[in-house]
This record gives structure tokens, C-alpha cells and sequence, in this order.
């Protein structure tokens, strides 16, 4: 039986960055068949997908995993392949993730927000909503055109439209991802594909599903921004065969961005709220959980109201910036175990 985890203290270091010498997957294979639910929930595989994605911030604190001890990790939890994407040699630069696999089952997970790489915050700040670009080749990828120029891409509801920023980061590494998923879908036909990420990630996560057109796939996103239009939203919704799960720890400040006002949606039906004690709660039913868009924007500006300049990692942000910590959702979810 695992051990109980304590939440990571909080304090803007644990925002940014992987507790130090986290344990990840539990060292055990994901024997789901009898793992705890939660309606269609299966903890084990949340817990798993959570730490895929701090996973891919290749981080232990504020220092780089080796890339050797990446590998052992990942060895160790009886994954027997992985790709890494973009470039890990360390230092801001842009989009990275990877690919892996297990004789079973596969997870392409991507980093989120880097504190030090301004690449990520140009892309968390390009908001715009444009038409989704699905231009690349492959049979991960179907190949269409835009229905409309994308600066208009908001006014056709009927055409899914997405972030700019997140769509320009995810497209810096799709040609080799499309390439991973073409070539495990080859090999292994009926395998599950886990889309996976935290932040950031899990914007790049929910696009790169949307590009995926070898069925039998989840989503599994903790602390995601919104990424496109109510359009996008059925879109990934169809694509998401395996099933789609949206972790929001508490009042997690990044699941409220960009604001629903600027035609941005979050998937119905797929909402997990973890709540101040740390319960899991299935609002998949739910439709009036989420507070209403003025609402949202009056907390957000109250939080911002709250920060302080320039930010230390030992010092105490504000509480919704707390809860967006990748620690808590990964040990919320395997304490829920």
C-alpha cells in the first residue's frame, strides 16, 4: 500500500517546480482492473498519467533530472521505449515532452510553464483565438485546411477555433510527435494512448489529441487552461475515445484563463474538482459548478491584486496560485488510492 503523501508546502517554489526526489509511478505496473473509481474515474491510471506529466518537466527542484536517471525512471515503472521531444539540453527551450511506451499502453505528455523560459510565457500570452492549424502531414495528423482566415477564426462558432500561443508551441514539435503516435499505432493497434500534461502541458496535451486520428485514446489534464472554442471542445471530445479527465485542484488559478468572455470553453462533462481537504469530487454531472465568467474574472484580479514583485521561491503566493502546483495533484491523486 503506498504511504501517505504530505501536500508541498506552499510556497511559489513548489509552483514552479517538481517536489525534490518525488517518487514516481510507485514503482509498480498499472494494474487498473482493481484500483478505486470515482464514476468513470480510474485512480490508478489518473495517478500515473498526474506523474507522467510532472514527469515531463525533467525536474527535481529547481535542478535538471540527468537525462540517465529520466531514463531509469521510466525503466523502472516497466516503460520499455521513450522519445524524448524538443530540445532537453537543458536551459530555456521551448517545447519539450516525450513519448513512452509500455507493452500495454502509451503516454505522450509535455511539459508546462518554465520559470526561467520566456518562450513558454510568449506562448501562454499569444491568447488570440484562431482557426485550429491542422496543416501538418501523417496519419497522426489529418490533413484540412482553414475554413476561414484565422484572424476571424471567433465569429464561426461552427469552426474550431484555438489559442494562438498554445497552437504555435504545440506545432514546434508535432512533426515528431505525429511520427511517435504513427508508429505505435502501427505496431500496437489496440493499445491505449494517454495525452497527458500539467499547465502548459496540458493545453499542448488537449490540442495534440485534437490532431490524433488513430483511435483509442484519453485525455488526462491537471491545472489546464482553456485551449479553444465550444467547436474545439466537441472536437476533442469526439476524438477522446478512451475518455477525457480535467483535474482542477481547489481554486487552481490557470483553469480559469484565458477568461470564458474572450470565447474560450472548457470540455462539459469531464470536470474532477479536488477540493481543500483533498477529496475528489465527479462534477461530470455537474454543469453548475463552475462559477459564472464575472465571477471568475473578479477572483482573478483579486489574486493578481495579491502578487508581489520580484517573486521569491521561499516566499507564500497567493492561494490560487498555490493550487496549481504539480506536487499537490500528483500526491492528492495517489493519497486518493
Amino acid at each position: 500500500m503506498p504511504i501517505k503523501r504530505d501536500m508541498p508546502q506552499r510556497l511559489w517554489r513548489n509552483v514552479f517546480y517538481a517536489p525534490p526526489d518525488y517518487v514516481y509511478f510507485e514503482k509498480r505496473p498499472p494494474e487498473v482492473s482493481s484500483s478505486r473509481t470515482i464514476g468513470k474515474l480510474n485512480l490508478l491510471k489518473a495517478a500515473w498519467m498526474a506523474d507522467a506529466a510532472m514527469l515531463a518537466y525533467g525536474k527535481s527542484g529547481p535542478d535538471s533530472i540527468p537525462l540517465a536517471q529520466f531514463a531509469k525512471t521510466l525503466d523502472a515503472a516497466g516503460f520499455v521505449h521513450y522519445d524524448l521531444l524538443g530540445d532537453w539540453s537543458g536551459g530555456p527551450k521551448g517545447t519539450q515532452g516525450y513519448f513512452a511506451n509500455t507493452a500495454e499502453f502509451a503516454v505522450l505528455a509535455f511539459r508546462g510553464t518554465e520559470r526561467d523560459d520566456w518562450r513558454d510565457l510568449a506562448a501562454d500570452l499569444a491568447t488570440w483565438p484562431v482557426a485550429e492549424d491542422q496543416t501538418q502531414s501523417g496519419t497522426g495528423a489529418k490533413k484540412t485546411m482553414f475554413h476561414l482566415p484565422s484572424a476571424l477564426a471567433i465569429f464561426d462558432p461552427s469552426q474550431p477555433a484555438v489559442h494562438r500561443g498554445f497552437q504555435a508551441a504545440l506545432n514546434e514539435v508535432w512533426d515528431n510527435a505525429a511520427r511517435m503516435l504513427d508508429e505505435y499505432r502501427a505496431k500496437f493497434p489496440n493499445g491505449e494512448i494517454f495525452f497527458t500534461g500539467h499547465s502548459l502541458g496540458a493545453a499542448l496535451a488537449t490540442l495534440a489529441l485534437s490532431r490524433f486520428e488513430g483511435g483509442n485514446a484519453s485525455l488526462y489534464t491537471f491545472g489546464s487552461p482553456r485551449v479553444g472554442n465550444g467547436a474545439f471542445v466537441e472536437k476533442v471530445r469526439v476524438k477522446a475515445t478512451a475518455g477525457q479527465f480535467r483535474f482542477v485542484d481547489n481554486n487552481d488559478l490557470v483553469t480559469r484563463v484565458p477568461p470564458g468572455l474572450m470565447w474560450y470553453a472548457h470540455g462539459p462533462a469531464t470536470l474532477y474538482h479536488i477540493d481543500s481537504l483533498g477529496s475528489i469530487q465527479d462534477c461530470t454531472a455537474d454543469t453548475a459548478h463552475q462559477a459564472g465568467d464575472l465571477q471568475e474574472l473578479h477572483r482573478d484580479l483579486k489574486c493578481l491584486a495579491e502578487l508581489r514583485f520580484p517573486i521569491e521561491l521561499d516566499s507564500v503566493p497567493p492561494d490560487d496560485i498555490c493550487d496549481h502546483s504539480p506536487g499537490r495533484y500528483c500526491n492528492y491523486l495517489w493519497n486518493a488510492l
